[in-house]
């Protein structure tokens, strides 16, 4: 499955496609770091991730950490399930019926 992580500075956007696994936290932890170090960082979008495993929470939770203004946006079927299951949707200010917007 591809990968791929891009920043859209004029819109404060981080966008995420394909898995947010363990494969990828590496190169996600680096885009994240990126992001917020620019300042511009408002909004994660979720919405093509494809597969979600606990290395992908782990690096949601530290986001929200470390960057509490920053909104988790348009999150998809994978993420769902994921923070369902580990009854996180709400320390991560998500509503599972709007898809995060």
């Amino acid at each position: 499955m591809s990968y791929f992580c891009h920043f859209n500075a004029e819109q404060g956007c981080l966008r995420v496609q394909g898995e947010l696994t363990i494969y990828q936290a590496s190169a996600t932890l680096q885009a994240f770091r990126a992001a917020c170090a620019s300042m511009q960082l408002t909004q994660l979008d979720l919405s093509q991730v494809t597969d979600f495993d606990s290395a992908g929470l782990q690096l949601l939770l530290a986001l929200k950490k470390s960057a509490p203004e920053v909104q988790l946006r348009h999150h998809s079927d994978a993420v769902i399930k994921v923070l369902s299951l580990t009854n996180l949707m709400t320390e991560l200010d998500l509503d599972p019926l709007s898809g995060g917007v």
